[in-house]
């Protein structure tokens, strides 16, 4: 194909707009995820497929923890070995207020509301919950242990000054 001398200034009024155009709509790069920053990945150490046991080695139940909706959230999936007994738990990093916040659902129709912050191996979270019989206060702890197990141990108070343990499960990956 050959174009005459005389088609150029019409091929270039044609195209080079088309062309300047095209280059004014191309993307720059591609923002990072919204929930890649290193605080976002301080959960990830429960994200996986776990047997939980008891202190006295029973079986307590199991356990899946994922990432989901673009790794902005951990989801806990838990299934009681003893009962028909399961619960949710969806959790979130704020970063305004630099805290972790999990609710907890469950077949018993609890929903409970936590927040808090990882320091260095452990994940400690409280909250509380209204019921008929007054206000229950809770505090939760994550504990990532050298050999990769974890432990979690959740604690309740009616008062914030006697603390029951309500469980305590070390967390084994499948």
């Amino acid at each position: 194909m050959t174009i005459s001398f005389r088609a150029m200034p019409i091929l270039t009024a044609v195209f080079l707009p088309l062309l300047l155009n095209s280059a004014a709509v191309l993307p720059a790069d591609p923002p990072p995820p919204a929930c890649a920053t290193p605080a976002h990945g301080d959960f990830d150490f429960w994200v996986g497929d776990w047997d939980v046991s008891l202190p006295d080695g029973k079986t307590a139940g199991t356990n899946h923890i994922e990432r989901i909706l673009a790794g902005c959230v951990v989801i806990e999936n838990w299934k009681s070995a003893s009962s028909p007994f399961a619960g949710k738990s969806f959790n979130t990093y704020d970063p305004v207020t630099d805290t972790w916040n999990q609710v907890w659902v469950d077949t018993g129709g609890s929903t409970i509301h936590f927040s808090g912050q990882r320091k260095d191996n452990v994940m400690d979270m409280s909250g509380s919950q209204t019921t008929a019989e007054g206000t229950l206060h809770f505090r939760m702890s994550y504990t990532l242990n050298e050999d990769g197990t974890v432990r979690q141990l959740w604690q309740q108070s009616a008062d914030k000054k006697q603390w029951e343990v309500i469980f305590d499960g070390l967390y084994r990956r499948k």
